[in-house]
This record gives C-alpha cells, sequence and structure tokens, in this order.
C-alpha cells in the first residue's frame, strides 16, 4: 500500500495559492483598487508572483529528489537494510524528475545517481546482496582481518588499535574482535609485514 509523499501535498498547495493569485491581481488591476490602480504595480504583481511561484515549484522538486536520493544511498553507505527493487525506484524518480523538472537545475540534479547506476550497477549489487564495498571506502561494510601466515605476533597493531580491538599475545599471531572494532585502519597503517587485511 503507497503512501503519498508529504512534499507532494506541499506542491498542489503552493500551486493552487501563488497561481490563484495571479486571478486575484488581475481582478484588482481590472476593478482599480487601491494601488492596483496604477498599471505599473499590477505588472510588478505578476513578475514577482510568477517568480516565486516557479522558484518554489522547482525548489520543491529538487528537493524531493535530492532527499529521496540521499536518504537511499546514505542507507546504502552504511549498510542498512536495501533491495534491489530500490535501485529501480531510484532510477525511476530520477528520470521522472529529468522529464519534468521545470529548472535546469532539477534536470540535471538526477545524473549522478543515474550515471553511477547505469555504469557501476555491480557495486550497488555488492553493496546490497553480498554487503561488501568492491571500492573498499563505505566504512559501513569495511572488515579487518589479520592473516595468521603473515602476522608475527609483533604487537604494533595491537598498540595502535584506539579501541583494543586486536588480541594476541607477543610472537603469536593476532586476531581483531570485530565487534569493537571501528575500522579507522590503524592496525592497516602499523603493521610492517602486510598481515592486516582490509575487505
Amino acid at each position: 500500500d503507497v503512501q503519498t509523499p508529504t512534499f507532494v501535498y506541499g506542491i498542489i498547495i503552493s500551486l493552487f495559492l501563488f497561481f490563484n493569485c495571479f486571478a486575484v491581481v488581475q481582478w484588482l488591476q481590472y476593478k482599480q483598487v487601491g494601488k492596483w490602480a496604477n498599471y505599473l504595480r499590477g505588472e510588478r504583481s505578476y513578475i514577482v508572483l510568477s517568480l516565486v511561484a516557479k522558484s518554489l515549484q522547482a525548489s520543491e522538486d529538487c528537493s524531493s529528489w535530492t532527499l529521496r536520493r540521499g536518504r537511499l544511498t546514505g542507507d546504502l553507505l552504511r549498510g542498512v537494510v536495501f533491495e534491489v527493487d530500490d535501485l529501480e525506484l531510484l532510477d525511476r524518480m530520477g528520470n521522472t524528475i529529468k522529464k519534468t523538472s521545470l529548472c535546469g537545475l532539477g534536470m540535471s540534479a538526477p545524473n549522478p545517481a543515474l550515471s553511477t547506476l547505469k555504469y557501476f550497477r555491480d557495486e550497488y549489487i555488492a553493496h546490497i546482496k553480498d554487503k561488501r564495498c568492491p571500492a573498499g571506502v563505505c566504512t559501513a561494510l569495511l572488515q579487518f582481518r589479520i592473516d595468521a601466515v603473515n602476522c608475527t605476533g609483533c604487537t604494533a597493531c595491537a598498540k595502535a588499535c584506539p579501541v583494543g580491538a586486536i588480541n594476541g599475545t607477543p610472537k603469536l599471531p593476532h586476531v581483531i574482535v570485530q565487534e569493537k572494532c571501528i575500522k579507522c585502519g590503524a592496525c592497516l597503517a602499523k603493521c610492517k609485514f602486510k598481515a592486516v587485511i582490509k575487505e
């Protein structure tokens, strides 16, 4: 059961109010009520109303797309539950905004997301299905582990870890406790033997 987003109601109400103001100004000008008896006053009112109405409409188009895109991609980067269907939603929304936006900025706002969906869809799928980041940049999906074969037990990584997430005794292979690890990469930077692996 799909619910109408609240911003849609905002768009409808603002369109109704601002565009009906044109009729009110036209009536005031025609009846020569007060300051609207001056022709220039009416024309200036039309210009201001037009700019405000179109700017508001454009900003609502852009902001609705930007907020939704930001929420979806933010969830993806944080490793939050995300479905492959959401990619189709992102694609549909981007193309709709591109076709229906009233300004150039709105027409181009979806381009970054649409181009990454087109050329890097396999990376999106890896994030969603495998819960891993092929580029190794999404902190929430990173995992550090110590290769027991290369680890000499020098304790450099354990000393470098700010949260004490590395267990082990000197001269024996160490282990990273994943529940404690904050994925800062300090262990990777300290290890001289390439025993710490970022996945």
